[in-house]
């Protein structure tokens, strides 16, 4: 027997010692060693090995799974070609054709090992412990243009992105420790990984992950488009799917890719909120997701709650929480929107511009800059702080709009402002001068309504009807005597009290005004008859022509023949053209006009029009509705008779 055993191995040395190898060599290992891995692949797979020195079971476990795929890989891409227990490499090379199953099976090995490096770097350490920042410090400035800066939160590192490199630096003192090219040109936001040790930037056909530390690029993909979370508690990271823009998550532990189940299919922005928990939403909605990794491993993502916001949108700055994570705030334009976790109501605060962003400042306040010209009452042009729990509205102590362009820190509590002299940082936010947002908003929107009326290029005094002349001197009458009351219950000298009741500031010249404070209209009878009407779009709304809103459309108002006067008070969150119908020639002493975009009334005859604020309303049971009827009740005393409403609206009667 021994005799025919060394008889073959002879006969194989004369066909080739090769042959004989291979006889002893498994098949698998022979396909991969006539098909290898790129060198880039192969690099790849040895450092990520080699990165787990420190975790010999980790290290064994990653190095026994990239031992089964490649030898999937050797059969999956010779299933049409049987390999010989003799076949060489050689021959084995001659033999397959399908090279482009090697392609395919060598992408999904590199996006396997991209995702374990991704999975690994999430679950380090913070890049640089997470510190608290001072109140107000300098950095070094910028050498670019900045686009949008990211700020960890759990670490103290901040990246910015400049026209054509990512710059990130070591906060508070802002240390650069590393600058790398953006991979490609995009216009969406990256998003910076809590430990700040991972960078996530959307490019035009796909995404890029890359290590902040070096700026190495970890995973690219045409498969996702953006990073919505990162949940390194249950390492797991929410992705947008590329085409379909569904939610996806990746699996960290298992390096696997599988379907998220949002009840909102087009996720743009996610907050963590204390226990686990976390918040994800599209522009109208939001929902509250739960995490749990199951005891095989598996993940068990479960929606718990979900809100719309039909009115306020959120658009592509991200929301904040607040109030100990039971309040989101957000900026729409010349608003601030807000939705109660708890209760699920929500609404809209009026502040005149924010910019586009605000900053979280501490658990009750918020940072925004103001765009209100001029010294408004009220509200004035600058950066301001808003309490969210007391409704209280200050000046930013030691902090200017002309310090630069505002950025939020997005997760942590904090501000940026980048102007072209310093780069100002801080964590919180001292303010002066407080005064209740209500009041406030009103004087605010008073003297915007006055301005209008005495405005002499707009309206000469020659060129105003005797009633609008009429008008116009009863509200300066009523306004000094307003102001004279206040000085003389101030205790202020006499001598400035008759500046006032003059019309004139107490060291003004004569002729100057002092800022104004809020009358009613007083043209409007006892008697008369207050009806609101609130939509949020007119029925058969149509996009406006070159922008400017979102859609437009026309409510026809039939005001019915009577004696008693009426005030019309017409709210919709959309532009509307509200078109009066009182054939019976009926008094209308006043028509009040609130609402997000800038609605026009037509057919009022020689009814007063007047833009009382954004608030719009169409439930009467709502919060939106209370701030509505306390909007009107600024300017009329009058008791509401009658509440029309609805989401949209075509035709309405007032008796």
């Amino acid at each position: 027997m021994l005799r025919g055993f060394v008889l073959l191995v002879a006969a194989l040395c004369l066909g080739g010692c090769d042959r004989m190898g291979a006889a002893f060599t498994p098949a698998t290992d022979r396909i991969n060693a006539a098909f290898p891995l790129p060198d880039e692949l192969q690099t790849a797979s040895t450092r990520l090995v080699a990165s787990l020195e420190a975790d010999k079971p980790a290290q064994q476990l990653t190095a026994d799974h990239l031992d089964k795929l490649l030898k999937v890989r050797a059969l999956t891409c010779t299933a049409t070609s049987p390999v010989g227990r003799f076949d060489t490499a050689a021959k084995i090379k001659g033999k397959v054709t399908d090279l482009t199953c090697f392609k395919q099976q060598d992408t999904l090995l590199d996006e396997w090992i991209a995702l374990r490096r991704v999975g690994m770097a999430l679950r380090d350490a913070p890049l640089y412990p997470l510190a608290p920042l001072p109140a107000r410090s300098l950095l070094p400035n910028f050498a670019e243009h900045v686009s949008s800066v990211q700020a960890a939160a759990d670490a103290n590192v901040l990246v910015v992105r400049g026209q054509q490199r990512f710059m990130a630096v070591q906060l508070p003192g802002g240390k650069q420790f590393s600058s790398f090219p953006i991979p490609e040109q995009t216009s969406r936001q990256p998003s910076l990984s809590p430990n700040g040790r991972l960078l996530a930037v959307p490019v035009s056909k796909g995404l890029r992950i890359l290590e902040v530390a070096t700026g190495n690029l970890l995973w690219s993909t045409d498969k996702y488009t953006d990073v919505i979370a990162w949940l390194p508690k249950v390492d797991v990271v929410v992705l947008t799917q590329a085409g379909t823009s569904s939610p996806q998550f990746l699996d960290a532990r298992r390096g696997t890719l599988e379907s998220y189940p949002a009840a909102e299919k087009s996720l743009t922005w996610s907050l963590l909120i204390d226990g686990g928990k976390l918040l994800v939403g599209s522009a109208s909605t939001v929902s509250l997701m739960e995490h749990t990794r199951a005891a095989n491993g598996a993940m068990d993502i479960v929606p718990v709650k979900q809100w719309t916001l039909p009115g306020y949108r959120i658009g592509g700055v991200l929301p904040h929480l607040l109030s100990q994570g039971k309040k989101l705030v957000y900026a729409k334009g010349s608003e601030i929107g807000w939705l109660n976790l708890e209760s699920g109501e929500q609404g809209a605060w009026q502040v005149f511009g924010t910019s586009g962003t605000i900053a979280k400042v501490s658990d009750t306040a918020i940072l925004f800059d103001s765009n209100m010209p001029g010294e408004t009452p009220g509200i004035t042009a600058g950066t301001q702080v808003l309490d969210v729990e007391k409704m209280v509205i200050a000046t930013a102590k030691d902090l200017e709009a002309r310090d630069g362009q505002l950025f939020s820190l997005g997760a942590r509590t904090g501000y940026l402002k980048r102007g072209n002299n310093a780069v100002v940082i801080g964590g919180s936010v001292e303010g002066e001068n407080p005064r209740e947002l209500d009041r406030a908003v009103a004087d605010a929107l008073l003297a915007q309504q006055l301005a209008k009326l005495n405005d002499p290029t707009a309206l000469p005094v020659e060129g105003r009807t005797p009633e609008r002349q009429a008008y116009y001197d009863t509200l300066s009458k009523q306004v000094r005597a307003m102001n004279t009351a206040n000085a003389i219950r101030d205790g202020l000298p006499r001598d400035v009290v008759e500046a006032i009741r003059q019309g004139r500031g107490p060291n003004s010249l004569p002729g100057q005004t002092m800022p104004t404070v809020k009358p009613m209209l007083t043209n409007v009878p006892e008697n008369a008859r207050l009806s609101i009407i609130g939509v949020y779009e007119a029925e058969g709304a149509t996009p406006r022509p070159g922008g400017g809103g979102n859609r437009m459309g026309t409510i026809k108002i039939n005001v019915a023949p009577g004696s008693t006067p009426v005030v019309l008070a017409l709210s919709s969150y959309e532009p509307v053209t509200w078109m009066i119908s009182n054939s019976g020639g009926r008094k209308i002493s006043a028509i009040l006009v609130s609402g997000y975009y800038d609605s026009t009334v037509i057919g009022q005859g020689n009814a007063q029009v007047l833009k009382i604020g954004s608030t719009h309303a169409y439930k009467m049971e709502s919060p939106e509705y209370v701030r509505l009827k306390q909007d009107v009740g600024r300017y009329v005393s009058n008791p509401v008779q009658t509440f029309q409403g609805g989401y949209k609206g075509r035709e309405f009667g007032v008796q």
